[in-house]
């Protein structure tokens, strides 16, 4: 019944952090004032920072029109972080309006150091916020999946940091069709939306772990990124199955991890940032004085 209040509250006493809330109308507003010229000179800029380009150029500028429209909102607003849930760019409903913003917060905020989430998770974004404090690192947000069989943990998004050390180093990346889309296979046609695919690198460490204000409580486990590829060779090529970009990693102890999913408790989504940040977030919540969970142990 309190669920609102509660959360905001836990938000404001352990970080003295404030959700400002903007209507979606304010959006769409900003969105139509935006400068076409300046967002054609920003898609353009992603465009020849990709490996490759399947997404068309329109839905790209559209992205980049959207990106601009937050980064004006934000500075209105006086906010340094950014999460929402928008699917269009005017609220028509029409197809031909239909947007995704992962490829302007990859592209666009984090590289700059701002962090933003897409399906409106601030828990995640306050993650994110705390990784990047502690690490100078981008997150990446993602649904979990739990393979069993092979020891792996899969992390899937149409989103993901090309600047996963948080320097200047990029990842090759490409710019395709959203998944989620109704004509993802015709890039052409309006409302195929944009999406991003990179994968980070193999042997690298990282930790898996989010914080949830309702129950004061941070969940972390930590894993080697491993090459997709190599554990699934037959079958659909995984680049096309579900969202478009994946981290898939070997963890200790999979089953127990799995039976410690509930999203009824805590959503269905993680904070995944490069690097063993197990202590460093152990400490974190001691020094907030936060139940710090691990997962594998």
């Amino acid at each position: 019944e309190y669920h609102n209040v509660l959360y905001t509250q836990n938000f404001k006493e352990l970080f003295g952090v404030e959700i400002i809330p903007v209507e979606v109308e304010e959006f769409y507003e900003t969105y139509r004032k935006t400068s076409i010229k300046e967002a054609e000179k920003i898609a353009d800029s992603w465009i020849t920072g990709a490996r490759h380009v399947e997404a068309s150029k329109s839905e790209i500028i559209k992205t980049a029109r959207a990106y601009l429209a937050f980064d004006s909102l934000r500075e209105k607003y006086n906010c340094n972080a950014v999460s929402t849930h928008l699917r269009s760019v005017t609220g028509s409903g029409e197809l031909k309006d239909r947007y995704n913003p992962g490829v302007g917060f990859e592209l666009g905020f984090k590289t700059r150091g701002i962090q933003a989430v897409c399906q409106n998770y601030p828990d995640i974004l306050l993650s994110q916020v705390l990784a990047y404090i502690l690490t100078g690192r981008p997150s990446m947000l993602g649904d979990q999946m739990y393979d069993i069989d092979n020891s792996v943990e899969i992390v899937l998004h149409c989103g993901i940091p090309v600047n996963p050390y948080g320097d200047d180093r990029r990842i090759p990346y490409n710019i395709r069709p959203h998944a989620e889309s109704p004509v993802r296979d015709k890039p052409e046609v309006p409302g195929s939306s944009t999406g991003l695919f990179a994968e980070w690198p193999v042997g690298e460490p990282v930790t898996f772990w989010e914080f949830h204000s309702l129950v004061k409580e941070i969940r972390l486990h930590t894993g080697q990124i491993v090459d997709g590829h190599a554990v699934y060779t037959g079958g659909e090529n995984i680049d096309n199955v579900m969202c478009t970009s994946k981290i898939i990693a070997k963890v200790d102890n999979i089953r127990k991890i799995r039976d410690q999913h509930f999203p009824s408790l805590y959503g269905i989504h993680s904070c995944i940032t490069l690097g063993d940040l197990r202590q460093q977030v152990k400490d974190l919540g001691i020094l907030l004085g936060i139940k710090v969970v691990e997962r594998d142990k």
